[in-house]
């Protein structure tokens, strides 16, 4: 059973090296490390169900289990290793490396020293190149292993060795092999790899090419000479050649069907040699307080202290090492053209597809994590819109009769006709364009009280600091003002009495009254207005331009003081009266609450107008228009959308590029109303930006709690830093991702959080399956 670790976030107590211990005695358990066949169950020595092999390739960790091992074996070791586990396909080892395989050289002795501490962040013991493969064999200890193991390590202490981590429960013994291209680079990478067991050996470990079957046709090979010679030379019987040749015959042939990958299945050798020794030295004479033994110099001194107690390429290792070399690094899962394999967690997600995994497989969002939130980060022609566009077809195709959609697009010529390929059910609102429906900002009611929901719309979507209660009187005033008044018969022939052109639309309108063309034609439509009007007109008109003075007929406030006073609500409304075709006459209205009762699918286009000769918005202009309408739908979605998410209806909002909808800031309140409350309202916000950096920090924190968090490539530092910031990954490993390379943080289906995974993004716009 062949099985892949993939990072996982380090548990609450990763750092205490108590608990950290314990998982790996737990993993170590459960690869039956940790026991001894007995009578009853002598026939384990046979099957070999104990122990595992670990193969690591660049950043990836696969573990095999022995046939008739306990499954529940990986998840253990995968806890211990701080990773999720998945059942896979066995590795693609290529077959023509060259193996090598480290070995302890005689005369090396061991460190008293030497223990295991949970590796500190993303430190990993093992760090091979993607090229190359790195295999660790393991098997429990035998019972003459173990006593010699004792003995061996009560002489390099010169003392009882029960505080050895090599004596601990659970230590079991292994063979390191590493495969590569290049032999010298094997060699040199399997001694690295071998004191990554952090042992104490010292000086170090040596390395052999592996070269499996050959010792038995090396050692045939004499033995038929010696019998041959013995024939020709001293006239031996001719009966001692057939034993010699047949052996060497079968050498040669279990040489010949050994396999290529024989290195990846060699289990670690057992010594049934006689028990080594070696000579003693001083330093053997030594006791732990560094003085020398009573008997250092006398007749009865040690002499001989017992050597390596295992075959030289058969290494220890603790549980903590084991647990340590399963580890799998999660930044470099994150860089470059590393993909990573899809984490357990979203093997059954049923959500819009991000991407692929590096083994090919789709890795999808779950759906019932929408509600947290999606973010997508990514400079200008990284592929955000791509991605952000095969979100949206997958729930455009997820609709409900009763769910409701819209998006934000701020590319417009560029995106509109690809989104409506995609969905075909899109209705499109040009704000630029007058031939399409435009979103009433007004609402109905009398003007009196639309005048004052569009003053509070502009209030709450641009900020206190850009619209007072000054200024939102103001506006409120005149937009009143002049819904009351321009629809009256006699009010453009007021108008041209007075000098003026008859405002044809409310904001200009509201501009003029507010002094935007100067105090004397404010002043004149006033005069107009007042003419056509009753007493409310009246009413207004003084609220804005102050009374008059009933003795000498002239304004109680001066021209200078008015302009002074109603510059403010002047600006805002002078943008909006400038924006080409957006509050036309006669351009058809929809409300909100018109398009979330139908159900619709809805695309408001902020940018370029679809049709010839594509008219834009300016940039404040733009802005001011996307946060009057995402603020208003806002507060339409909380009146019509309750109870929503009890009876399994969607209300799905996209916003391509957040700062063209943050003008002034106001609508922070917005994204944070859909993440923290949006969700009993049925409201799934996925958002994107290209400049992060641009971004109020209470805004950007909010969105790094957002559930699923995504970033392409952002090569500038700032960019890097903040969508670094938001993923919990180093800025390095987001300016360093490839291609059309998807960074992703997220979370399973039940809100676990999962490591940082790499994916390539399809090409949606081009008609992948989302």
């Amino acid at each position: 059973m062949w099985f892949e670790f993939s990072p996982a976030p380090r548990p609450d107590d990763g750092d205490d090296r108590d608990a950290y211990r314990r998982r790996a005695a737990n993993a170590a358990a459960r690869l039956g490390l940790a026991s001894r066949p007995s009578i009853d169950t002598l026939a384990q020595t046979f099957r070999r169900d104990d122990g595992c092999i670990l193969v690591a390739n660049g950043a990836r960790r696969f573990l095999c289990l022995p046939d008739g091992a306990d499954p529940s074996a990986a998840d253990a070791l995968a806890r211990a290793a701080d990773a999720t586990v998945r059942e896979c396909a066995p590795p693609d080892i290529p077959p023509n490396l060259v193996w090598s395989h480290a070995f302890v050289p005689q005369g090396a002795t061991i460190s008293r020293t030497a223990f295991d501490e949970p590796d500190k962040d993303d430190d990993v013991r093992l760090d091979p190149p993607a090229g190359q493969w790195v295999v660790v064999n393991v098997r429990r200890m035998g019972w003459l292993e173990s006593r010699r193991s004792k003995n061996w390590l009560g002489d390099e202490f010169n003392m009882a060795p029960d505080t050895s981590k090599l004596q601990k429960a659970g230590v079991g013994v292994c063979r390191v092999s590493v495969g590569d291209r290049d032999g010298r680079e094997s060699h040199r990478a399997v001694e690295q790899a071998a004191n990554a067991l952090d042992l104490g050996v010292t000086p170090g470990f040596a390395s052999h090419t592996s070269r499996p079957a050959w010792g038995a046709v090396a050692c045939m090979i004499p033995v038929v000479a010696v019998a041959f010679a013995g024939f020709m030379a001293f006239g031996w019987p001719v009966w001692v050649l057939p034993a010699p040749i047949l052996g060497l015959f079968a050498a040669v042939a279990r040489l010949a069907v050994t396999p290529r990958d024989a290195a990846v299945w060699q289990r670690p050798r057992h010594w049934w040699g006689l028990t080594r020794y070696r000579q003693a030295q001083s330093a053997d004479l030594k006791t732990r307080n560094s003085g020398d033994d009573l008997e250092a110099f006398g007749p009865h001194r040690k002499r001989r202290v017992h050597a390596y107690a295992f075959q030289r390429s058969t290494l220890p290792v603790p549980p903590t090492a084991l647990a340590a070399l399963a580890r799998p690094s999660a930044s470099r899962l994150s860089q470059g053209a590393a993909l990573t394999v899809r984490p357990v967690g979203l093997e059954t997600a049923d959500g819009p597809r991000l991407g692929q995994d590096a083994d090919g497989r789709d890795v999808r969002l779950a759906s019932n994590v929408l509600y947290g939130g999606v973010v997508l980060l990514g400079r200008p022609g990284g592929g955000k819109s791509n991605s952000m566009h095969g979100l949206e077809r997958w729930a455009s195709e997820h609709a409900g009769p009763g769910d409701a959609m819209v998006v934000f697009e701020s590319k417009g010529v560029s995106s509109i006709p690809v989104l409506k390929r995609l969905m075909p059910r899109l209705l499109v609102v040009d704000v630029a364009d007058p031939a399409t429906p435009m979103i009433d900002l007004l609402g109905p009611g009398t003007p009196a009280e639309r005048g004052e929901r569009f003053a509070s719309l502009m209030r709450a979507a641009l900020g206190d600091e850009q619209v007072g209660p000054a200024s939102r009187l103001a506006i409120r005033d005149a937009v009143a003002l002049a819904l009351t008044v321009m629809p009256a018969p006699r009010f453009a022939d007021r108008c041209r009495a007075a000098g003026l052109t008859p405002p044809d639309t409310w904001p200009a309108f509201a501009r003029i009254i507010l002094a935007g063309d100067g105090v004397s034609s404010a002043r004149a439509l006033a005069h107009a207005a007042v003419l056509t009007g009753g007493p409310d007109v009246a009413a207004m008109v003084e609220r804005l331009h102050g009374a008059v003075n009933p003795k000498t007929g002239r304004p109680a406030v001066s021209d200078g003081e008015l302009v002074k006073r109603l510059a403010a609500p002047m600006n805002k409304m002078d943008l909006l009266a400038r924006c080409p075709g957006v509050f036309a006459p006669g351009r058809r209205t929809v409300g909100w609450r018109q398009v979330i009762a139908h159900g619709a699918t809805l695309a408001v286009n902020l940018g370029g107008t679809v049709r010839a000769p594509h008219a834009t918005l300016g940039d404040d202009q733009r802005s001011m228009v996307g946060a009057l309408l995402l603020r208003s739908l806002r507060g339409q979605m909380e009146s019509s959308c309750a109870g929503w998410y009890d009876e399994g209806r969607h209300m799905r909002v996209f916003v391509d590029e957040m700062t063209e909808v943050l003008s002034g800031g106001g609508n922070e309140e917005v994204f944070r109303w859909c993440r923290t409350q949006g969700r009993a309202f049925g409201v799934e916000m996925t958002c994107g930006t290209q400049f992060p950096e641009n971004l109020n920090p209470s805004l950007f924190s909010l969105l790094m709690d957002f559930d699923t968090r995504c970033t392409f490539v952002m090569r500038s530092v700032a960019s890097s830093t903040q969508a670094g910031q938001a993923l919990g990954v180093d800025p390095s490993m987001v300016s360093s991702l490839g291609e059309h390379m998807l960074l992703v943080r997220t979370v399973d289906a039940d809100w676990n959080t999962l490591p940082p995974m790499v994916v390539r993004t399809p090409w949606f716009d081009n008609g992948e399956p989302a």
